[in-house]
């Protein structure tokens, strides 16, 4: 399983790629990735930096171009996202269908990653986008290891990712939660990231959503493991030192089920 890092800023690639990552990941600022604009790269020339520094490291650069647009942003969005690849990035993560098959028609080949927000819950979803041209599946956060062993095991030459998120993620469903835009008491902001981690008021009393402890996450992220995920996916922030506490988070849990595995295959031995 390898290490892909999400970054907002050539210094925090600088950071991450010395440390073990095994891919870079990010966004441009002028299209719209379903997260803020600081976190994606407003300078043009930076952009081209980090897809040099890639490629030296010989680290793959994918860019996340993951909203629904309006079709007639399309040949903006291709002559852009074409300029990255020319510069040297490798491909794009990808959520809006119609945006997939203009830019397949419009002679874009490079790797198209599905993003989390695709919602790949099962296997009907899996045949479905790798008819589209997908080379890689995200699959959605709230998947569990255990609810996609079916889908896991139907693979075929598609390769998967999975998130992994610090104990604050989101609960709900990302992408799809208008609770996101809702806004937030300022007394709730000590006791949540968002929203959905609130306790709420209903007609039936208290409810809050329900919610994957620390140990029920790692948990599943090792049968993901064991089920052949090929990629273990650390999301974008601008805070820096939260960054590199995830990845190297994420860098121990890999050390981790490697050097289980070894002792595994020792003893089988």
């Amino acid at each position: 399983m390898k290490l892909v890092a999400g970054v907002t800023s050539l210094k925090q690639a600088q950071c991450l790629i010395p440390m073990g990552a095994d891919e870079i990941y990010c966004a441009m600022s002028s299209i719209h990735s379903h997260r803020a604009p600081s976190e994606g790269f407003r300078d043009a020339g930076e952009l081209k930096e980090l897809a040099g520094l890639c490629a030296r490291s010989k680290k793959p650069l994918y860019l996340a171009v993951n909203e629904i647009y309006e079709e007639k942003g399309y040949p903006a969005i291709l002559e852009k996202t074409a300029r990255f690849i020319s510069d040297g990035g490798t491909g794009l993560i990808i959520r809006d269908l119609g945006l997939a098959a203009f830019l397949r028609g419009n002679g874009f080949n490079s790797p198209l990653i599905l993003s989390t927000l695709g919602f790949c819950f099962n296997t009907e979803a899996l045949k479905f986008y790798s008819r589209q041209g997908f080379s890689r599946i995200t699959l959605p956060q709230l998947l569990t290891a255990a609810e996609a062993g079916g889908l896991m095991k139907n693979i075929g030459k598609l390769e998967t990712e999975v998130m992994y998120s610090p104990a604050d993620h989101c609960v709900n469903l990302n992408g799809a939660c208008s609770l996101h835009d809702a806004p937030r008491m300022k007394s709730a902001l000590k006791l949540a990231a968002c929203n959905c981690a609130l306790r709420f008021s209903t007609a039936g009393g208290p409810f809050r959503f329900p919610a994957l402890s620390g140990a029920e996450r790692y948990g599943s992220l090792e049968k993901f493991y064991e089920l052949g995920a090929g990629y273990l996916k650390v999301p974008r922030s601008s805070d820096l030192n939260l960054t590199k506490r995830i990845v190297s988070e994420a860098l121990e849990f890999l050390d981790e089920m490697r050097d289980k595995k070894d002792r595994k295959r020792r003893k089988a031995a």
